[in-house]
C-alpha cells in the first residue's frame, strides 16, 4: 500500500494553468509582482516583457478592462520589481530597479492609485525617478523601502554595485528630489562589490535595519561571488548621512554564488531571524542571531527566485529546481527540495517553470493561497493551484486498490506576499472579461497493473542511479 502511494507522488506532477497571455514575449522573466495597486477591489500584477527590440512593463489592473503596456527604448535586462508602501496610502506602489538603463542605471516608484488610463511610456508613469550618470554604475541592481527619516514618505534605497568602482548603496527621499539623501560605501582592501541585493528588516521597538549583500570580484574572469559573498547588517538610522564602512565590518563571509535576492523567511520554515541568500542553483539559509549559515540546498537550473505563503497556519515555500516548481511545507532543512514527498508543478513542454513568483490570493476559491509563476518561454503567466485536487469520482473502483487522494486540508487563512497580506480578492475564479483564460482542473493519473509495473521499474532505476 505504501509503495503504491510513493509511486503516485513520484510520477504525477501537477499541471499549472496559463491564466494570462498578453500577446508579448518573455513575460515575467525579468520581474513579476502582484498586489493592490490601483485602488479598485481585486488583485493586480505587473510583469516585465520583451517583444523583439521592444522592452517594457505590462500590467493587469482590476480597475481596467485592458492590459496596460508601458514601453521604453532602454535596455531593461536585469530589472528588479518589488512592491511596498511608499506614500502611506491604502495602496502599494511598484518599485523599479533598472541597472542597465542609460549610462549608469536608474530606479523609480510607480504609483497607480489615481491612474485613470495607461501612460504612454514607462518614464511617464513613474511618480519618482532617479537616474545615475556614472558610466557602468549599475544603479538599480536592487531596490527596497525603509522609513528612516521622520515625516513624509518612506525612503527609497537603491544599490549600485559598480558605483565608485566597488559599490555604493544610496538612500533617496521624495523631499530631496533626485539627489541622494545619504549613502553607504566600504573601504575595501581587495576587489569587492557592495550592494548586489538588499533586504529591509523591521525590529519591534528598535530602529530598522538594512541587510546588504556584497561579493568578491575577479576582474580577469569578470566573476562575482566566486568564494566570498558577504552579508552586512546596517542601521537604517544613518540613511541621511554618508557612511564609510570598514571591510572587516561584514557579519558573515564565504557565501556564493551571486545572490539574486535576500529574502526574509518565516520562523517555522527556518528558525527565528533567518534570511535566504537566494542565488541561481543554490539556496543558503542564514540565521541572524547569531549570524551563521544554518543549512543550504542545491536547486539545479533555477533562476534564483523563491516565494512563501501560509496555508492552514503552515508555511509553504515555493522553489524552482530542475525545471519544476516544488512546494515545501514547514521547515526547509529537513529534506531536499526535490524530495518525492513534495508536491511539484511542471509544464508539458518541458520548459523551465518558476523563473519569477508572485502571490495570486485564493484565485480558484478553494481555500488555499495560490501562486503566479513565469516560465522560460515567457509567453504566459501560470497559476500554481496550492490545494491538491481530489480525483473525480467515476463510480468505479481504482485499479490500484487505493482510495481517492483527499489532498491537503482546506485553508481559510490569508496569503502572505511581497506586498503584505492578501486575502480572497472577491473576484470570480475566472474573470474572462479581462481576457484571462479559464482552465480545467489537471487530469488525474490512475495507475493500472502496467502503470504500477512501470512505476516500480522507474523507482528501481532511480535508486540504482542514486
Amino acid at each position: 500500500m505504501g509503495f503504491s502511494v510513493l509511486l503516485l507522488g513520484a510520477l504525477h506532477a501537477a499541471e499549472p494553468s496559463a491564466i494570462w497571455t498578453p500577446g508579448v514575449e518573455q513575460v515575467g522573466q525579468q520581474g513579476l509582482v502582484s498586489g493592490e495597486f490601483d485602488g479598485h477591489a481585486g488583485l493586480d500584477w505587473a510583469a516585465s516583457y520583451r517583444s523583439g527590440d521592444s522592452f517594457g512593463l505590462v500590467l493587469q489592473l482590476s480597475g481596467s478592462d485592458q492590459d496596460w503596456f508601458l514601453t521604453t527604448e532602454e535596455d531593461l535586462s536585469g530589472m528588479r520589481l518589488k512592491a511596498g508602501n511608499w506614500d502611506g496610502d491604502s495602496e502599494d506602489e511598484i518599485l523599479l530597479g533598472l541597472p542597465h538603463y542609460g549610462a549608469g542605471g536608474a530606479a523609480g516608484v510607480l504609483d497607480l492609485s489615481e491612474a485613470q488610463e495607461a501612460p504612454l511610456s514607462l518614464e511617464e508613469a513613474v511618480a519618482y525617478w532617479v537616474e545615475d550618470a556614472e558610466d557602468g554604475a549599475q544603479s538599480g541592481t536592487d531596490v527596497t523601502l525603509v522609513d528612516c527619516v521622520e515625516g513624509g514618505r518612506a525612503e527609497l534605497i537603491v544599490s549600485a554595485p559598480q558605483s565608485r568602482m566597488n559599490g555604493t548603496v544610496y538612500a533617496f527621499s521624495s523631499e530631496s528630489g533626485p539627489t541622494a539623501l545619504g549613502n553607504w560605501t566600504v573601504k575595501w582592501e581587495s576587489s569587492h562589490r557592495f550592494g548586489f541585493a538588499l533586504q529591509s528588516v523591521e525590529n519591534e521597538g528598535l530602529p530598522s535595519e538594512l541587510l546588504v549583500a556584497s561579493c568578491d570580484y575577479d576582474p580577469d574572469l569578470e566573476e562575482s561571488c566566486a568564494s566570498d559573498g558577504q552579508i552586512w547588517q546596517l542601521s537604517a538610522e544613518a540613511c541621511n548621512t554618508s557612511v564609510s564602512l570598514d571591510a572587516s565590518g561584514a557579519e558573515l563571509g564565504g557565501l556564493s554564488p551571486t545572490p539574486m535576492r535576500l529574502g526574509k523567511l518565516t520562523e517555522e520554515s527556518a528558525g527565528a531571524s533567518a534570511i535566504l541568500w537566494s542565488a541561481p542553483e543554490s539556496k543558503t539559509v542564514v540565521g541572524l542571531d547569531p549570524v551563521e549559515v544554518l543549512f543550504a540546498h542545491e536547486t539545479p537550473g533555477d533562476a534564483g527566485d523563491f516565494f512563501q505563503t501560509q496555508e492552514a497556519g503552515e508555511t509553504q515555500s515555493w522553489l524552482a529546481s530542475s525545471g519544476s516548481v516544488w512546494k515545501i511545507p514547514g521547515f526547509l532543512g529537513d529534506i531536499g527540495v526535490e524530495d518525492s514527498a513534495h508536491r511539484n508543478f511542471e509544464l508539458d513542454e518541458g520548459e523551465s517553470l518558476g523563473i519569477r513568483f508572485a502571490g495570486a490570493g485564493d484565485w480558484d476559491a478553494d481555500g488555499c493561497p495560490d501562486v503566479l509563476a513565469s516560465s522560460e518561454s515567457g509567453e504566459s503567466l501560470w497559476l500554481l493551484s496550492a490545494c491538491e485536487k481530489e480525483p473525480e469520482d467515476t463510480g468505479q473502483p481504482s485499479d490500484s486498490g487505493l482510495g481517492p487522494d483527499t489532498g491537503t486540508p482546506s485553508d481559510t487563512g490569508e496569503v502572505s506576499t511581497d506586498t503584505g497580506e492578501l486575502g480572497d480578492t472577491g473576484e470570480e475564479p475566472c474573470a474572462s472579461e479581462f481576457g484571462w483564460r479559464c482552465s480545467a482542473s489537471p487530469p488525474v493519473w490512475r495507475p493500472g497493473f502496467w502503470g504500477l509495473l512501470l512505476g516500480a521499474f522507474c523507482l528501481n532505476r532511480r535508486r540504482k542511479t542514486d
